[in-house]
This record gives structure tokens, C-alpha cells and sequence, in this order.
């Protein structure tokens, strides 16, 4: 059988498929003549076309989109019919099946953008190499080299028809978190919040070990166009890192859900064992600040946190070297650590917040405000729950103006008088609920512990006067001991995390210590009352 003959022989399989495509059977016997014709003059000038069927059909696909194009006088905007790859790339045998079209143009969605561009420019828009060439500005050589490393990967994509991995339809979540000092536009934070569920896969994905976009793409399901802004997003603001081969990797630590509770009875028991070194200096520290003209019991149970919070770093410090704080982009030092949660809410009672400061300079004739505060499960209610504000910034937001509300509070200044967000003043009735404030009769007072600068210096003494006594004990060498046995493993190429969040998931936290003195009688966990683990200091 001659060429002609055997291309003669695709006419009625070519005439099919062209009726279902025009709708017209004038029409499809044009397309039908044309797609054989250029069949014919293809093996007279070039010799024999090896997937004859696979030849033609993307040649009739081809040409269906230049007369759409002409008839609508649009370009032709789709791919995988239209895929004219007739040398080396096999188009497949039922290239006329709508779910094939579908599967290359999946394909193409999932290259990296060098060679996705290139591709699209040859058989979306019909660019010669020559073009292409001249509109990316790189050598001609450089786009047959992408253009034929593209259409293979296409190609073993079909092959594999890699399945999704978990991540694409089961997202997982996880809560980005920080210590040290927030750039300007509230980084680390701001580049993967808790509802940016896509960024916080991606970061998961890239955790166990480098990957490129394409790859990450296909693990999540979703095309590499939308997955490239975020990575470079990521890399920019230094959340991943990438390698010398185009690859990236997110570059903290990432703890799972049970690192915070597979040694729960571990850490529990070292706080019971180790109590004689650290509850008797806890009890001085406490008898102190009784003793005091500004003491009440909101600051005690403020003060016991605090207590346990600088005994806590001391601890980590002491098994580990020193936390030190990279610059960062916009003017941020901070180091970062996701906490992968499950999808469903849990809790644990030794989770806190650590302590963050609110601070106000120059404020209506006082040169300093500040407002310490921490979240713990002491406190049974969301403190910031009804207030009227949201967004990432929210309890920074919040806690500025609850700042200026407690000073305007207790210097008798209206708040007509100064400028003061209405949100505030319309949550009054919340903050009472919460036990910021306090409505005594009609007149609403502030129920947090409100100190001067010299009391609160007085305080932070005795403070440090428990810490030297917690330092001149065997405390460091017994959490040594305990660290030795309890650290987590990080992947291999993941240079940057720092030795004290390798012990930090399993060691006894701040709470631990604190709940332990509970046991033992020397402060009270119930409160008969909502109690803020917060202190104001101003002047």
C-alpha cells in the first residue's frame, strides 16, 4: 500500500470526526479535504509519517482552530486537539476523545514557566521557532531545546497519569507562627495567613525535601501558572529557599499535631521531680509580691506566668545555644515555625501565647504606655471574641486601642476628648464580659492590674531575684539530661533551624511549671471571675 493510498484510508475515521466538531457537513468535508491534503504534501517534501492516525488527527484539530480563528476573527485560545506534534511526540490513538484533549492540556498547565511559554507560543498561537525566539530574546537553539524537553514531558505525563497526592483534596492545615520582631508589612505572618489554606500546603509539600514548581503543581492539583507567584512570594520573604537547580524547600521547622503531646507525661513528670528546685525560690518570689502595696490577685496570676515564662527560657537557653534573630526583608528579625493542627479544633492545657507587649509612646501627655499579656487555658473564654475587629493585624489593632481606653479610663479623660476608634467604645459591654473592665455601679472601671513604671520595675526584681536562684541550681543539668533523650529530627538539607526548636515541641512548657504549682497549693486556678493574664504599665 503507497502513502496516498494508506492516508486515503483515514478519510471517513477524519470525516467523523469533523461532522462532530463543525455541527456542518460542508463544512467538516473541507476540513476533511484539507487535513488529507496536507497529509499528502507533508510525505512528498518530508518523507513518511510514522503515527499516521495520530498525524492527522492533530492536523484536523489544527486547522478547526485557524477557521474558528477566521470565522470569529479571534486567536484560538485552547490546547490538546490542536496539539500538532506529529514527529516526536505520539498525540495518542483516540486524540478525538474530549478527556485525552483534557489530559494534555493538564499537562501543559503543569510545566514550569520556561517551558510552558514556549509551548504555548508554538501551538497556541502558531509561533515559529524563529519568533519565539525573538519575542522571550533567547537563542533559537534554546527555544527547539525547551520546546522538546517540554513535549516529552507532556508525553510521560500522559505515560504516568500521575495521581494527586493527598494534599489536592484533603488539604491539610497549618498555623504559621513566630518569635522576634514582625517586618513592616507583618511578616512572617502576613505571607501565609490560617485561612490561606493553598500557601500552607505548598509549604508542607516542600518541607521533606526540595521540589520544583512543576512537581509541587502536580502534588496539589493545580496548575503551575498560579503555584509560580506564590512560591516566588514565599522565596521572596524568605519562608523557602531555592536551590542551585531551580528547586525549593520551605526552610523552618514544622512540627506535627502529637509533637506537643506524645511526651506529655514525660514533661509532667520531670516538672514533679524537679519541684524542689524551682517551687520553693516560686513561693518566695510569690510571698514577695503579696507583701506589696500594688499586689491583687490578677497580678499574682500574671505574676506566676511570668515567673514560669523566664524560668522556661532559661531552660531552653541552657540546653541549647543562644536564639539568634536574622535580618529579614522590611525591616523584620524573626525566626519562624509552622504547627501542622488536624481538621478538627484540639486542645492542649499547657499551650500559651508567650508574652506580647503593647506599646504606645507619646499619648496625650505620658510619654510611655505598655500593655503585657499572655493566652493560656487558665482563661476559659476568647478574649478577643465580639470586639469588632479582624484580619491578620486584629489583636494588634485591639490591643492598641484597649491601651488608650484603660489610660483614658484611669485619668478620668472623655473619650470624646481625643481620638479614640468607635470599635473600642462600642465593645465595652465584651470587655467586661472578658474581664478587662469592670462596671461597678454603673461606672466602668479597669479590672487588669494597672502599675507605674517603678512598681513594675519593683516587680520585674523580684522576678529576677527567683531567676539568679533558679541559675545558681543543678536545674540546667537536669534538662540537659532530659533533652538528650527528647529532640525532634529535621530533614537533612534544612540547615537553618536553630537547636532550641529542635527541643522546644518536647520540652516541659511554661504551663507545665505553672500547673504544677497549682497542684501543689500555691496559687488557686480558679478565679471565681474571667481573669486576663494581663498587666498595664504607665505612668
Amino acid at each position: 500500500m503507497n502513502n496516498r493510498t494508506e492516508i486515503q484510508d483515514y478519510a471517513d475515521w477524519l470525516l467523523k470526526i469533523a461532522v462532530s466538531k463543525c455541527g456542518s457537513i460542508h463544512e467538516a468535508g473541507d476540513l476533511t479535504q484539507e487535513t488529507l491534503l496536507s497529509a499528502i504534501v507533508y510525505e512528498k517534501r518530508s518523507g513518511k509519517i510514522e503515527n499516521m492516525k495520530a498525524w492527522l488527527s492533530s492536523v484536523l484539530n489544527r486547522k478547526y482552530n485557524d477557521m474558528l480563528r477566521r470565522k470569529y476573527n479571534k486567536p484560538t485560545v485552547t490546547i490538546g486537539e490542536g496539539l500538532d506534534i506529529p514527529c516526536d511526540f505520539s498525540a495518542g490513538e483516540n486524540m478525538e476523545n474530549s478527556q485525552e484533549a483534557e489530559n494534555v492540556r493538564r499537562e501543559v498547565a503543569y510545566l514550569s514557566q520556561m517551558y510552558r511559554e514556549i509551548i504555548v507560543r508554538r501551538y497556541f498561537y502558531g509561533r515559529s521557532d524563529n519568533q519565539i525566539a525573538a519575542e522571550l530574546g533567547i537563542p533559537v537553539g534554546t527555544v527547539k531545546s525547551r520546546l522538546n524537553f517540554g513535549r516529552k514531558q507532556i508525553k510521560k505525563g500522559l505515560d504516568n497519569m500521575e495521581n494527586y497526592v493527598s494534599n489536592s483534596y484533603a488539604p491539610q492545615q497549618m498555623h504559621l507562627r513566630n518569635s522576634g520582631r514582625f517586618g513592616m508589612n507583618m511578616e512572617p505572618m502576613s505571607l501565609c495567613t490560617d485561612d490561606d489554606i493553598l500557601t500552607q500546603n505548598l509549604l508542607m509539600l516542600a518541607y521533606e525535601k526540595p521540589l520544583t514548581a512543576s512537581e509541587l503543581s502536580r502534588k496539589i492539583g493545580i496548575p503551575t501558572a498560579y503555584v509560580e507567584p506564590i512560591i516566588d512570594k514565599l522565596v521572596n520573604g524568605e519562608l523557602m529557599r531555592m536551590t542551585g537547580d531551580g528547586r525549593v524547600y520551605t526552610d523552618f521547622i514544622i512540627y506535627e499535631r502529637d509533637d506537643f503531646t506524645k511526651y506529655q507525661a514525660d514533661a509532667e513528670k520531670f516538672c514533679r521531680d524537679i519541684w524542689e528546685i524551682y517551687g520553693g525560690p516560686m513561693k518566695s518570689a510569690l510571698e514577695k509580691l503579696r507583701g506589696k502595696e500594688y499586689y491583687s490577685e490578677r497580678l499574682e496570676r500574671f505574676f506566676i506566668i511570668n515567673l514560669a515564662d523566664r524560668m522556661y527560657g532559661y531552660i531552653i537557653d541552657s540546653a541549647s545555644d543562644k536564639q539568634y534573630y536574622p535580618d529579614r526583608p522590611n525591616g523584620g528579625k524573626w525566626l519562624a515555625f509552622g504547627e501542622k493542627v488536624p481538621p478538627f479544633e484540639w486542645e492542649c492545657k499547657y499551650l500559651h501565647s508567650g508574652c506580647r507587649s503593647c506599646h504606645i509612646e507619646e499619648f496625650i501627655g505620658v510619654k510611655d504606655l505598655w500593655m503585657y499579656n499572655y493566652e493560656t487555658f487558665l482563661y476559659k473564654d476568647n478574649k478577643f471574641e465580639g470586639l469588632g475587629y479582624s484580619g491578620i493585624t486584629s489583636f494588634m489593632e485591639t490591643e492598641t486601642d484597649m491601651l488608650k481606653m484603660f489610660y483614658l479610663i484611669k485619668k478620668g479623660i472623655d473619650f470624646a476628648d481625643v481620638d479614640l476608634d468607635t470599635r473600642i467604645v462600642k465593645a465595652i459591654p465584651k470587655l467586661v464580659e472578658h474581664g478587662f473592665l469592670v462596671n461597678e455601679n454603673g461606672t466602668i472601671e479597669v479590672a487588669v492590674p494597672v502599675l507605674t513604671s517603678v512598681q513594675w520595675s519593683d516587680m520585674s526584681s523580684i522576678r529576677d531575684e527567683f531567676l539568679n536562684e533558679i541559675k545558681n541550681s543543678d536545674l540546667a543539668v537536669q534538662t540537659q539530661k532530659y533533652f538528650s533523650t527528647h529532640r525532634k529530627t529535621v530533614p537533612k538539607h534544612l540547615k537553618s533551624v536553630q537547636e532550641c526548636y529542635l527541643v522546644y515541641p518536647y520540652s516541659p512548657k511554661v504551663m507545665n511549671f505553672v500547673y504544677e504549682a497549682l497542684e501543689r497549693g500555691i496559687h488557686k486556678e480558679d478565679m471565681g471571675y474571667n481573669c486576663p493574664e494581663t498587666v498595664v504599665v504607665f505612668d
